[in-house]
């Protein structure tokens, strides 16, 4: 049963956002989540909200945190992360024109029952086809178009490491959907890599980051993310498009809170690449090859799936638009 004084509490926060936003010239359409993590023993709040402003629609994600904060959190890095895009001048390339116009919303101090919390975040544009995760379980569609849209993803991921980076969180929600274009979202994992050689910058261990059901082998051991894990997910994110379903999943019964992390570790890494069903059975050598255990094994760029899709198009007739 939900405890009164959180409801009250979440109220006073909505309360609180809202009345920040409307000074800043956006008005409160929906609150879309809200949920809370503590770090440290601090509690910080986050948001999703639908806004207006001049009758235009943003999605703002925003997050409420302790003025004396001593952490960092996912949206902090998603923040970080874009604002050193923009500086590369990300939005202004023509090798990457499909990125999204992020904005940010002006940090204020919000009182709460006499405690000081900061109020950050940022600003996108409302896309009401919505994500990909969305778009496929609200649309049936058939062969040639499901293809179609798996080489709209493979070059909107393409564009992202041709200007050096890769993304860390691949997965059909963080692919956003245009009537006629693919954009990629969700940039907390996101890090530079060296062009010349495709490793990360950073070759030290990590913690594991990123949605369990796509993390690529090597993440579960420690390894910094690279364009091949980046690849990894696409492949289990193409096999979720195809079939409707991931190729890893982990049985009701045997979910275990305590061991969530070891059992996805023990399917990414030790159970075989799962059969495509008989009528995606031609697209059997690129699962094959993104899904590899190895990093060896894999395609070593995605202009490389790219031009294995298209050949798949070019060579078989079920898969070709009319």
């Amino acid at each position: 049963m939900q405890d009164p004084r959180q409801d009250i509490r979440h109220q006073m926060i909505r309360q609180r956002v809202d009345s920040q936003l409307a000074q800043q010239g956006y008005i409160s359409c929906k609150l879309l989540c809200l949920s809370y993590e503590v770090n440290e023993n601090e509690v910080s709040y986050q948001g999703i909200t639908k806004a207006e402003q001049e009758n235009v629609a943003y999605i703002i994600k925003w997050q409420l945190q302790p003025t004396a904060k001593s952490y960092s959190s996912s949206l902090d890095a998603e923040i970080d992360n874009i604002k050193q895009l923009q500086q590369q001048g990300w939005q202004q390339q023509a090798s990457y024109p499909e990125s999204i116009q992020y904005q940010f919303i002006k940090t204020s101090i919000i009182d709460m029952q006499g405690e000081q919390w900061q109020l950050t975040g940022l600003i996108m544009p409302y896309f009401h086809l919505g994500s990909l995760k969305r778009y496929l379980h609200c649309f049936s569609l058939s062969k040639p178009q499901k293809l179609q849209l798996a080489l709209a993803l493979a070059k909107c991921v393409q564009q992202l490491h041709q200007i050096g980076w890769v993304h860390g969180d691949i997965k059909p929600s963080n692919f956003l959907l245009a009537s006629s274009q693919v954009y990629l979202n969700d940039w907390a994992c996101a890090k530079p890599i060296l062009k010349d050689f495709g490793i990360n910058e950073t070759e030290s261990k990590t913690r594991v980051q990123g949605t369990p059901a796509y993390l690529a082998p090597e993440c579960w051991q420690g390894e910094s993310i690279t364009v091949q894990s980046d690849l990894y997910a696409f492949g289990i994110t193409l096999f979720e498009l195809w079939v409707g379903e991931k190729p890893y999943q982990l049985q009701e019964k045997e979910l275990d809170k305590q061991k969530l992390s070891s059992q996805w570790a023990r399917l990414h890494c030790q159970q075989p690449i799962p059969l495509l069903p008989q009528q995606w059975s031609s697209l059997q050598p690129v699962i094959d090859k993104l899904l590899a255990k190895q990093m060896r094994n894999r395609f070593d760029k995605m202009e490389t799936v790219i031009q294995e899709l298209q050949q798949v198009i070019k060579t078989s007739a079920e898969f070709r638009l009319y």
